[in-house]
């Protein structure tokens, strides 16, 4: 076990983790403050203890630990066994946060139901994490949340921040235009990790079909991301994770070919 402290940001909590050195080095960066810098400014800059925290693709907790030092009432959504063991441990020995955290085991979606890791590979979820993935658990059956009822489900008096990086499926959960008319309303703030192309495979043959079909995928991947802006523009004032604006939905889409992920969403709240 480990103690995290970053006193920039004023947060201290406990965390279990591997030996392995990835797992140092990513712990080593959250207590230094050089992990996602503008996320955890974010953070700090906008949570406090009216902030109900929604932590969609939680992985091993570190944003909802942050957060519940920070004040917020957090729900963690996680849908792989082994991120989601680790984050109920990393829950389980901060006992000082037991009541500021829920964690459930779930894909977040824009429609509820049931599938197993199996079906929902390239549908709701990346391949990508495949690698992580207990191949003896993957059958298991479990939730697909429906974003707008939880979103329904808090109070109304709260300030809602959600964090968003699921892998690519962010493209489907955000083409809701129910919920992003419910965020709208409740004056939500996203902090939303984009992940084009995650879904798309590049054909694998000759150098000119590779050639051809990443031309394809380029493309592709530059409308994703130009009608992705054109829906969250309507409601929402689209930022990149410094808070400067974006403009338009070309140069949205041209930014996220070049490798610019990262946003702030502002909905409701032109002040922001």
């Amino acid at each position: 076990m480990r103690k995290i402290i970053n006193k920039e940001i004023q947060v201290c909590f406990n965390v279990q983790y591997s030996s392995s050195t990835y797992d140092k080095i990513f712990w080593d960066k959250v207590e230094t403050g050089d992990y996602e810098p503008d996320v955890l400014f974010t953070l700090r800059r906008l949570i406090n203890q009216n902030t109900t925290f929604l932590d969609v693709g939680a992985a091993v907790g570190c944003m909802s630990l942050i957060s519940a030092c920070l004040g917020a009432q957090v729900i963690a959504y996680e849908p792989f066994p082994k991120y989601f063991e680790g984050l109920l441990e990393n829950v389980r020995i901060n006992p000082e946060f037991s009541n500021a955290i829920e964690c459930k085991q779930s894909i977040v979606s824009n429609f509820s139901g049931r599938t197993n890791l199996s079906l929902a590979r390239g549908k709701q979820l990346s391949s990508i994490n495949y690698s992580e993935i207990d191949l003896a658990l993957e059958k298991r059956f479990i939730p697909i949340i429906n974003l707008s009822n939880e979103i329904l489900k808090l109070s109304i008096n709260a300030k809602i921040v959600i964090k968003i990086d699921i892998e690519g499926a962010e493209y489907l959960l955000l083409s809701d235009l129910k919920l992003l008319d419910i965020l709208n309303t409740r004056e939500a703030t996203l902090i939303l990790a984009i992940h084009p192309g995650f879904f798309r495979e590049i054909k694998k043959s000759n150098k000119l079909v590779m050639k051809i079909s990443k031309i394809i995928f380029n493309l592709k991947n530059f409308v994703d991301n130009y009608l992705l802006f054109k829906r969250l523009n309507q409601f929402a004032i689209v930022c990149r994770s410094n808070d400067a604006k974006v403009n338009s939905a070309s140069k949205f889409a041209i930014m996220a070919s070049v490798g610019v992920y990262e946003y702030n969403i502002y909905f409701g709240n032109c002040d922001n």
